[in-house]
């Protein structure tokens, strides 16, 4: 995104990494440009430590325990051919015909509360 935070807005709960590599002069900019709706697509949303801490956070606002939540991770908006989903998804994907459930991975942090990327587990 080269620090172009649009969309941000859209997130209920982010990271500080994530609020803290915006470029908020060019973020500002495209919502004005874009827009009433555009400028709404980048209000910071409430912003934690670290990774663990937020997904923590957006799960409690669920209202749905961990195990029967349903979330999706992405790479990256340009790379949609592969997906990390909740286990509370498997049953979906499984039946899905565009999709292959190929790997049970768990989530994983360190002891700083970053989380590690599905795609560098094996």
């Amino acid at each position: 995104t080269h620090g172009n935070g649009t969309g941000i807005g859209f997130a209920d709960v982010t990271t500080k990494r994530v609020a803290n590599a915006i470029d908020w002069e060019v973020t500002y900019m495209n919502g004005i440009t874009s827009g009433s709706f555009g400028m709404r697509r980048n209000h910071l949303p409430i912003t934690m430590n670290n990774d663990f801490q937020t997904l923590s956070v957006a799960l409690r606002g669920c209202g749905q325990p961990q195990e029967t939540a349903k979330f999706v991770f992405i790479q990256d908006t340009l790379t949609l051919n592969r997906l990390w989903i909740s286990p509370s998804l498997y049953s979906v994907a499984d039946v899905h015909p565009r999709l292959t459930v190929v790997d049970e991975i768990p989530l994983a942090f360190d002891e700083c509360g970053t989380m590690t990327s599905p795609w560098a587990l094996k």
